[in-house]
């Protein structure tokens, strides 16, 4: 490889990191933030930001020079989501379980150590759990996450569960000897649970979703606030997410070519 190609490899780097650091923050951002939080010089994120605001990736607020995400990139997350076949082949599911518990249905995929929301149908009640596609979740404070806590290889989990155990709410686990009961229990019944492990009156149960490899590549769970949803209620939800995260992940496999495809049974 040479310098050439090393160094366009190293500047689509660092222009992704600045994508993502302003996808991950709640307000604009200035270069200067921008630069700390990339590490990186402020004559490079300026010309990088250059680059991105020129293709519409990123716009500049015009009077505080502020900076953010551009509708260039609206455009190509609402292409994903169409083309994206987990969604696709999983969406009726979420549909006909949040029609049967009168809750929120979600799909989440692991985003590096965290989780994230793919799609999901809310529940129709005015009292309701809701995260938009996109939104990430804790590992270890989250049903998805923990799920695929335990379906980790011991060194990636092991590596994960090194990192600080940040608490959330007061049942947050940040104990890691608790964590790994937890993650033992996970792996023998098969799913997962959050009891307002991150976020006040909120439960949560998840499911694997596998891919044609077999390997747990995203989860299908149930949210909803706990003045409905009881302990043992997630666990029987549990016995339904089981039966359609096993038909979802048949005919996502189908989709990908494994094998033909059958017809779904909801």
């Amino acid at each position: 490889m040479t310098h050439e190609t090393t160094g366009g490899v190293q500047s689509v780097e660092r222009a992704l990191s600045l994508l993502t650091l302003l996808a991950d923050s709640d307000t604009d951002c200035s270069l200067s933030e921008l630069a700390r939080q990339a590490k990186l010089p402020t004559t490079t994120v300026h010309r990088l930001l250059a680059a991105l605001v020129n293709a519409g990736y990123v716009t500049q607020d015009p009077v505080s020079s502020r900076y953010a995400l551009g509708g260039v990139l609206i455009l190509i997350a609402q292409k994903a989501v169409r083309n994206n076949a987990l969604i696709r082949v999983a969406r009726p599911w979420l549909e006909t379980i949040a029609a049967e518990t009168g809750e929120t249905v979600n799909l989440t995929a692991r985003f590096g150590d965290s989780v994230m929301q793919l799609d999901h149908v809310e529940s129709r009640s005015m009292l309701r759990v809701s995260y938009a596609p996109g939104e990430r979740f804790p590992m270890h404070a989250s049903a998805s996450g923990k799920l695929f806590l335990a379906n980790l290889a011991p060194a990636e989990r092991e590596r994960i569960l090194m990192t600080s155990l940040e608490p959330f709410t007061t049942e947050t686990i940040t104990w890691r000897h608790s964590l790994e009961n937890e993650i033992g229990e996970i792996q023998q019944r098969g799913y997962s649970l959050d009891d307002a492990e991150r976020e006040i009156g909120v439960r949560c149960v998840a499911a694997p979703i596998l891919n044609r490899s077999g390997q747990v590549a995203a989860a299908i769970s149930i949210s909803g606030p706990v003045l409905r949803i009881s302990v043992d209620s997630l666990h029987a939800m549990a016995e339904r997410l089981l039966h359609a995260s096993a038909e979802i992940s048949a005919v996502w496999s189908a989709a990908q070519g494994e094998r033909s495809p059958r017809r779904a049974v909801h």
